[in-house]
């Protein structure tokens, strides 16, 4: 079972929460939140766009980077397979592809070059 569109914008808010801890620029913190709304708002799934190699960064709100980060980070997140799981395991599963999605948008942060990151 997919994560539905209400579940990924929590997400995005989460990973704006972090960067701004993190220091990261005010105008990436924004874009986690704008793209965050746009999502919840969709009427289409995020999940079935990626699923179907759609062009996320046509999607208002959602730039080149992070069309890219959801593309390769989350797409595992967005598409995986829970079926037959107990509630319990899917719960486990869905949390630890969320760490990873977010331990994985913090290091690029860190690791970009000053300036890079806007």
């Amino acid at each position: 079972m997919a994560l539905r569109n209400s579940e990924i914008a929590a997400i995005f808010d989460r990973v704006a929460d972090l960067l701004e801890i993190e220091g990261a620029k005010a105008i990436r913190v924004r874009a986690y939140r704008t793209s965050a709304r746009t999502v919840e708002a969709m009427p289409q799934s995020l999940a079935d766009l990626v699923e179907s190699g759609a062009d996320l960064s046509q999607i208002s709100a959602i730039g080149r980077d992070l069309a890219r980060e959801i593309a390769e980070d989350a797409a595992p997140l967005l598409g995986m397979e829970l079926e037959g799981l107990s509630a319990e395991d899917r719960e486990f599963e869905v949390a630890k592809q969320i760490i990873h999605f977010v331990g994985a948008a913090i290091e690029g942060v860190a690791s970009a070059p000053a300036g890079a990151v806007k």
